[in-house]
């Protein structure tokens, strides 16, 4: 029995693919190949559902790993016809996003409801309701107070940043498998 879904948040289209914006999506597209993260093994891209999807063995056990195939801010669209077509709800999903209040390399697991002013996790919450986990994946604040909020967002990461989201990719993994494993009981940290 397949009991929760990953699902990583991020714009469609190979320009945004490296972007900080994409953070969500890049981590859930390792999970499914650790291999070659950038390679979609996906069992499914279903246009009619708005989603791209797999089943495979994270932690103990079968999980569906998706991500919307719109962009960020109508990210919950495609995301509630795939959980109606497959008789999920939210309260079984665990939502991969970026999060520019947590430094570079973070991770902070989120129980209680709300969207922190991210409009891909207001949109979901708009077309699916509250009751899931957010899995924030930290990509710094701006640079520069002046700097336009999506212009940060949008922007590709350095070299040097790129490294260290590259270096976090297997601990977040282990975390979500942690999460997977032992369900939402157990304290959730920063790390």
């Amino acid at each position: 029995m397949v009991r929760d879904v990953v699902v990583g948040l991020g714009n469609r289209g190979s320009a945004y693919r490296h972007t900080r914006h994409n953070l969500g999506a890049y981590f859930v597209e390792y999970c499914v190949n650790p291999s070659l993260p950038e390679s979609l093994l996906w069992q499914q891209v279903d246009e009619g559902l708005g989603c791209c999807w797999t089943r495979t063995e994270c932690g103990a056990q079968s999980t569906y790993f998706l991500r919307p195939m719109s962009f960020m801010n109508e990210s919950g669209i495609g995301l509630r016809r795939w959980l109606s077509f497959f008789k999920k709800s939210a309260e079984e999903l665990i939502l991969c996003c970026d999060d520019i209040t947590l430094p570079l390399g973070a991770l902070k697991i989120s129980l209680r409801p709300g969207t922190a002013g991210h409009h891909g996790v207001e949109s979901v919450w708009g077309q699916v309701g509250p009751g899931f986990v957010r899995f924030r994946l930290g990509i710094g604040p701006k640079r520069h107070p002046e700097m336009d909020l999506k212009d940060h967002v949008l922007g590709h990461f350095s070299e040097e940043e790129q490294a260290c989201v590259d270096a976090h990719l297997l601990l977040w993994r282990q975390e979500l498998e942690l999460l997977l494993d032992k369900g939402r009981n157990p304290p959730m940290k920063i790390s």
